[in-house]
């Protein structure tokens, strides 16, 4: 089972993660965070394909990806 996580009180809600994903993984929450950005969420994480891109477009480097128990980014 795949897993992404969100350090959602550091994400700047820039975007990235929503837009290089082929996949429609990400969403945004509806409340700010702490730093007064709308963070990114996981939607539907079924729907990963393990291809990073989320994770490599991050500037923060916030987004974790596990295959199993396996971090993978």
């Amino acid at each position: 089972m795949n897993k992404i996580t969100i350090n959602q009180d550091l994400c700047k809600g820039c975007r990235n993660c929503y837009l290089f994903c082929p996949k429609q993984v990400f969403s945004f929450a509806s409340d700010l965070n702490g730093n007064g950005y709308r963070p990114a969420c996981v939607a539907n994480s079924e729907n990963c394909n393990l291809c990073l891109n989320c994770s490599l477009m991050c500037p923060e480097g916030i987004i974790e990806i596990y295959k199993g128990k396996k971090m993978l980014s």
